[in-house]
């Protein structure tokens, strides 16, 4: 349409309409070499394709903020027939032939359409691209896809990269998945290479592929869909394998009866791993419940987040043993290096020195930077959850808030219906509304010191936010498990709790009136 607008006002074209027509040609040529090059990736060719992409995405992105800046400087009553107007044509979806009546569709003006372009385009670079580029391990990977799905991004970039995301029988047509896991298995547990080749692990590794592939390709779709997904899929899967990982590690105690090194006997490495991922589904199923407001009102949400609590903690715990036995292990490989081979052993030399022990700072790998700024993240929210729930229970006994009452149900049945897809998982165990009731007993606690815990809560809260925002300058932006501009919404939400929390205190017992609070 711009090529035939062009040879149309030929004769009488101006200066800024020749100009106007190369930039949109140049903008739709970029981007439909975009979406080709993305659409037919190879094994060889992939990292090179990628980053000519992104350059390619630079020089739409800058055609687009030319047209913007010339559409700025035109005047609406002057140039109501220009052809950057005319290029964006309304009607665009009217009927060619036929008496069907004109959809009643609304079309964006140029203002609006320009934006919505050059944020499509970045977010094939960012989204697209740089997953192709950087994502070398399951984490990472992980985590960009994490924030793809935060983000809510264009179906077009979504559908990118569930095409790219196994192709050429190799994930991101680069990495082999089986590989990927073994490293991962290493990098958050200190799993021996011994284990992840050997006779029971390796067949296990590849029982494990598409479980794993799953666990990402879900963070591709929209919100709401996820939930269905964990629900018919993943949550079953993962509970079968956690049975299977109890096997291997069984038989891993039955050939090491004394560990590899023959001191220790080994820790259930696959049984860890397996148990890990099933909480991350789980704690990432109730945060979804929360933020779609699957929730309804003081009550479910109070349920809600004791639920995500448990979880929370269940997960800081395991990672925090596995991550204390890949440490000692880093340590003790280390401490060995430096005193030499063992089956060496000579007379020591006059004056001679001994080895020093390399310091666990320097063992710290990017990797590792970036898993710390994850625990310290679960850490955040876990705090959180417990300052939210202390909160409602002190808005409760000062009778600001009301609980729910249903005719047809109970609170019983709705906490059922709730969490009915966790029944199928073994581990963690399934609670029950009993469980939430006796966790969640503040009776005995006084307002006062319900209050100042919640405080204490919150407090910490912001603690750890402050660290993350000062860690987060060690970690590349696009591995990092949130983003700033969330953590300083965070900060808000410490801040103003705890002033809320303060004035409730203040206040007579008694002489508090009803609250409402933002889901």
């Amino acid at each position: 349409r711009t090529v035939q607008l062009l040879l149309k006002n030929q004769e009488n074209s101006s200066k800024d309409d020749s100009r106007i027509a190369l930039l949109v040609l140049e903008f739709q040529r970029a981007f439909l070499r975009v979406c080709i090059s993305m659409a037919k990736l190879s094994s060889t060719t992939v990292t090179d394709v990628a980053e000519e992409t992104k350059m390619i995405i630079n020089s739409g992105v800058r055609s687009l903020e030319q047209l913007q800046a010339m559409l700025k400087n035109e005047k609406e009553d002057e140039h109501k027939g220009s052809l950057l107007r005319k290029v964006f044509d309304l009607y665009v979806n009217r009927p060619l032939v036929g008496n069907a009546p004109i959809r009643k569709v609304v079309f964006r003006t140029p203002n609006e359409s320009i934006p919505i372009l050059s944020k499509i385009l970045s977010e094939v670079d960012w989204a697209v691209c740089e997953l192709l580029l950087k994502g070398t391990t399951l984490s990472r990977i992980r985590r960009m896809l994490n924030r793809v799905s935060k983000s809510s991004v264009n179906i077009l970039s979504r559908s990118l990269i569930v095409l790219n995301l196994y192709f050429d029988d190799r994930l991101l047509g680069q990495h082999l998945l089986v590989g990927l896991i073994a490293k991962d298995m290493q990098q958050w547990g200190g799993v021996p290479s011994d284990l992840t080749d050997g006779t029971f692990g390796r067949p296990f590794m590849g029982r494990m592929a598409k479980p794993t592939y799953d666990t990402l390709k879900f963070l591709v779709l929209n919100r709401n869909r996820q939930c269905a997904y964990m629900e018919a899929v993943m949550l079953k899967e993962w509970s079968n394998l956690q049975n299977e990982a109890k096997v291997v590690d069984m038989r891993h105690r039955q050939e090491y009866p004394d560990g590899l090194l023959g001191e220790n006997p080994l820790p259930p490495f696959f049984t860890q791993y397996a148990f890990l991922l099933t909480v991350w589904l789980m704690e990432h199923y109730v945060g979804l419940g929360i933020e779609l407001e699957l929730f309804y009102g003081q009550h479910e949400l109070s349920i809600a987040y004791w639920y995500r609590d448990f979880l929370l903690s269940s997960l800081l715990n395991t990672l925090t043993k596995m991550r204390g036995t890949k440490m000692a292990d880093r340590v003790a490989k280390a401490h060995a290096g430096a005193q030499g081979p063992s089956s060496i052993k000579k007379g020591k030399k006059k004056g001679a020195q001994k080895k020093k022990q390399p310091p666990a700072s320097s063992l710290v790998t990017p990797e590792d930077s970036e898993d710390d700024l994850e625990f310290l993240w679960i850490q955040v929210k876990r705090n959180m959850c417990r300052g939210i729930i202390r909160f409602m229970a002190a808005l409760n006994q000062a009778g600001a808030l009301t609980v729910e009452k249903y005719t047809h149900t109970s609170h019983e049945r709705r906490f059922e219906k709730r969490f009915e897809a966790f029944r199928a998982v073994t581990q963690p165990p399934s609670l029950t509304y009993d469980d939430f009731q006796q966790g969640s007993d503040f009776s005995s606690v006084s307002q006062k010191d319900l209050l100042k815990s919640v405080t204490e809560s919150f407090k910490s809260g912001k603690s750890d936010v402050d660290k993350l925002i000062k860690q987060m300058n060690s970690v590349e932006a696009s591995f990092s498990p949130i983003q700033e501009s969330e953590l300083r919404n965070l900060v808000k939400v410490c801040v103003g709790n705890s002033v809320f929390a303060q004035k409730l205190m203040q206040t007579n017992e008694g002489a508090c009136g009803k609250v409402e609070f933002d889901l």
